[in-house]
């Protein structure tokens, strides 16, 4: 055998090796030659592809002599037999891979906004966009009639079987599901039930009222909130400068005394964010204090059920001891008022 480099004869154990022992390349076996074309063949088991070498030589693999017409048609009928059986397997799989979305609603008018349902009617809007006060609301069931009609300059959701409605020069109110006005536009402000009450505004004082609009607890407080689990954190004023919050119960009973410059319930972790002299705390539905009011900035997590606090610019992370996530989210109607002011 002759090495194709260098020209040089191989010894029997430089032809086992495949190396020439002169020049150090490696040595390919006998190989005939097509004159004609230049491509090179073997008898033996291997095929040839690529072009040729400095030595003339082609680069060649095991294997059988495959036309690269063959090689690609090979390949697009790999490819389409995956793709027929992906296809089978996700018909076949029982779980498709996106869920399939049906159309419940479709309301035959257009409307400028709809809110979430609540007791079987949904807020709807109607009028020019671009502002609350180009819009009338009324209210849509589930299959997008619109049952009451778009009348009311403001509007909320229905709580308890009532909603508030505002009628611009008129004030606020409450009808039922038929649209009738059961309690009088007379109201500055007002809130959704909650509870079996309503907070509403008069003569710029707040106080609770019934379904049959009954005063239950007297216009005496700056502002007021829903009623939540049976409490409510209501702001007194003593004078021009002087506003104190504490929590009553539904019987307007204190329950937390008014002592705080501001209280505001946490629905995730079902206590109330406490403030005094801009300092922030937690207490508890009795006014035990959970976190003291020391601390600048609070932020509660309630994924991992930790406490982010701030004092100084310096960071604590608190635990409350039994707390677990999720076990005292309360999730309470949507509360909304607007005033006439």
């Amino acid at each position: 055998m002759i090495c194709k480099i260098c020209g040089s004869e191989l010894s029997p154990a430089e032809e086992n090796s495949r190396f020439c022992g002169r020049c150090g390349s490696k040595v390919a076996p006998d190989i005939e030659q097509d004159e004609e074309n230049g491509d090179t063949e073997s008898a033996g088991n291997y095929y040839y592809v690529g072009a040729q070498n400095s030595g003339g030589v082609t680069a060649k693999k095991p294997g059988i002599n495959i036309a690269p017409a063959h090689i690609i048609a090979l390949s697009f009928l790999v490819l389409i037999l995956a793709a027929v059986g992906i296809f089978f397997a996700v018909q076949n799989s029982g779980d498709d891979i996106y869920p399939v979305v049906n159309v419940l609603v479709e309301p035959p008018l257009e409307f400028e906004y709809i809110s979430f349902f609540s007791e079987g009617l949904a807020l709807a809007a109607v009028g020019r966009s671009g502002s609350m006060y180009n819009l009338k609301y009324g209210y849509i069931d589930m299959t997008g009639e619109l049952v009451i009609p778009a009348q009311y300059d403001y509007a909320l959701d229905f709580c308890g079987g009532l909603a508030a409605v505002y009628i611009q020069k008129s004030g606020w109110g409450f009808i039922d599901k038929t649209g009738e006005l059961v309690i009088p536009l007379m109201y500055e402000s007002a809130l959704n039930f909650s509870g079996g009450l309503a907070a509403v505004c008069l003569d710029g004082k707040w106080g609770y009222i019934d379904a049959a609009g009954e005063v239950v607890i007297p216009f005496e407080y700056r502002y007021a909130t829903p009623f939540i689990d049976g409490l409510a954190a209501v702001m007194l004023e003593y004078n021009a400068n002087n506003f104190k919050y504490g929590i009553i119960d539904i019987n307007g009973d204190v329950a937390v005394p008014f002592e705080y410059d501001h209280i505001y319930f946490n629905e995730f972790i079902g206590l109330y964010y406490a403030q005094i002299n801009v300092k922030q705390g937690l207490i508890d539905k009795s006014g035990n204090l959970i976190v003291p009011c020391v601390y600048d900035l609070i932020n509660f997590n309630p994924a991992d059920g930790l406490i982010y606090a701030q004092q100084q610019k310096k960071w604590k992370i608190l635990e409350i001891s039994g707390y677990e996530p999720g076990s005292n989210i309360i999730y309470p109607q949507h509360f909304y008022y607007w005033g006439m002011r």
